[in-house]
């Protein structure tokens, strides 16, 4: 919740399925290119909600800019390749249950 009120809802959100086997959990990034950064949030494979009281995992920093231009793998960045974008990239739709790629 505090990152929503201080920037805003993210331009955009990925949300897919990940661990091994025996730690499935779900992995949400929340992109910020504007403000240069992206985070990501891990959540219980069986309660793909986002609720406001959702932590933070992991942050990265990047010079800021466009969406579009947020696919260089050599940033370090996990994004999806600009051919999957459309398909994987979702909208801010705000809290609740979310599906996964």
């Amino acid at each position: 919740e505090q990152l929503l009120d201080r920037y805003g809802p993210p331009e955009a959100f990925r949300a897919h399925s990940a661990g091994v086997p025996e730690r499935r959990y779900a992995e949400v990034n929340l992109y910020y290119p504007e403000y240069g950064f992206m985070c990501q949030l891990e959540l219980p494979i069986n309660s793909v909600q986002l609720q406001s009281e959702t932590k933070v995992v992991r942050a990265w920093y990047f010079a800021p800019t466009l969406l579009d231009e947020l696919v260089d793998p050599r940033d370090g960045v996990p994004f999806p390749p600009r051919e999957y974008m459309d398909d994987v990239l979702q909208d801010w739709q705000g809290y609740g249950p979310i599906e996964l790629e």
